[in-house]
């Protein structure tokens, strides 16, 4: 064969092999896509993944902390019957735009976590709206922003405030602090975005140091891969190989329960123990002072940034701080002795901070109680008011927020 015709036959052969790699290449990207679209549109998400349907809305700020992304559109299902819409405007707060600032225009800024944000309620049922419509009623045109951001504790609340602050223009704030997981909140640090999605603790460490857990936010059949490795080879799957932060580790030592879970601090009935001393954990510092200065800082700073401006603090119980029946059998369930924990300790010691630094505050846990069936107010197991329970606390929010606007 002449040598010419020898190169024309390998360049063949090497074109068509090219040919069958790029084709099966595409093939296999192809049936990787049809694969992905079968689980997003067959597979329905177990009820602890409730939060992928939030893909795409929480974007880490430029100050370190995590806020929404500006324009997302969604939908998010606490329930598969009881889809709610998400909307986020150019400011990164949830609910409709809110053009420049006009004179004399009024605004308050309302600050808190999901159960300000409105988990599980349409926009127009969370607590900042009723909270608007409440004012207006009293002869208050004021336009309330809604500042909550889920998973935020106080301190997360102090660093919104401060983003929000030139870009809202809010003329008074209401600072709410929620019993059911503030205390734990403020004790993490370790905190990251990925996929749109905020994550903590030992899956904030999974965000940033496994490409595997990466991919299987962003894959659906990967997230149902991992997951059946997860439930039947543990030993293989990244969450059993993450190292815990030993800094955070050391930080939250002594809460009731262990890292990552906390699951004894559920709904934040261990704040009512009686003596500030306890520890539940062997050699840790008292829980309750740590706490409460996590609370007290939050506090000062919040004042320092209002620099004059009206401000009331908030403390949002959840449905086991109102209905003692519940409240006791809670806390038999996580093995406290519900002598050593006294009903309304927790709000108490809230509002004694508030009142040392001269900030006024409100507690609306006799409001909610004193309603007919109080658990109905409720959209879950008791965490986050529906409309008829943001009404209630909006109404005893209003009334303490009114005269400091005259």
């Amino acid at each position: 064969m002449a040598p010419a015709a020898g190169k024309r036959a390998k360049g063949r052969r090497q074109r068509r092999l090219l040919f069958v790699l790029v084709a099966g290449l595409i093939g296999l990207l192809v049936s990787a896509l049809l694969v992905e679209v079968g689980f997003r549109l067959l597979w329905k998400l177990p009820p602890q993944f409730a939060m992928f349907d939030q893909a795409g809305l929480f974007v880490e700020t430029s100050d370190g902390g995590v806020g929404f992304q500006p324009g997302f559109r969604g939908v998010l299902e606490i329930r598969r019957d009881v889809p709610t819409d998400v909307r986020i405007n150019a400011l990164g707060m949830r609910g409709d735009e809110f053009a420049a600032k006009r004179p004399g225009e009024r605004r308050v800024l309302m600050l808190g976590d999901s159960t300000v944000w409105g988990f599980g309620v349409e926009q127009d049922d969370s607590l900042p709206v009723a909270l608007e419509r409440e004012l207006a009623s009293g002869g208050k045109g004021v336009a309330v922003g809604n500042g909550g951001v889920p998973g935020y504790g106080t301190k997360d609340s102090v660093m919104r405030m401060a983003w929000l602050d030139l870009r809202f223009e809010p003329d008074a704030f209401v600072f709410c602090s929620t019993l059911g997981n503030d205390a734990v909140d403020d004790m993490r640090i370790d905190v990251a975005v990925c996929g749109g999605l905020r994550f903590d603790g030992h899956l904030a460490r999974l965000a940033r140091e496994s490409w595997r857990f990466r991919m299987a936010v962003d894959w659906r059949a990967l997230l149902w891969f991992e997951t059946w490795i997860f439930t039947n080879k543990p030993e293989w799957s990244p969450l059993t190989q993450v190292r815990p932060n030993a800094a955070e580790i050391r930080r939250m030592a002594g809460l009731p329960g262990a890292y990552p879970g906390y699951e004894r601090a559920f709904a934040g009935l261990f704040l009512d123990v009686g003596d500030e001393e306890t520890s539940w954990g062997d050699g840790a510092p008292p829980v309750i002072p740590r706490i409460l200065t996590n609370v007290r800082d939050s506090l000062r700073r919040a004042r320092q940034l209002a620099d004059g401006r009206p401000i009331l603090f908030v403390v949002l119980p959840t449905i086991w701080q109102i209905d003692e029946a519940r409240r006791q059998q809670e806390l038999k369930k996580f093995g406290f002795d519900p002598a050593r924990f006294g009903r309304g300790t927790a709000q108490a010691r809230w509002l004694a901070v508030a009142q040392e630094l001269g900030i006024p505050a409100v507690d609306v846990t006799a409001a909610l109680a004193e309603a007919e069936d109080a658990g109905s107010l409720f959209v879950d197991a008791g965490g986050h008011f529906n409309r008829r329970g943001a009404e209630i606390v909006a109404r005893e929010v209003a009334a303490a927020l009114a005269p400091l606007l005259e």
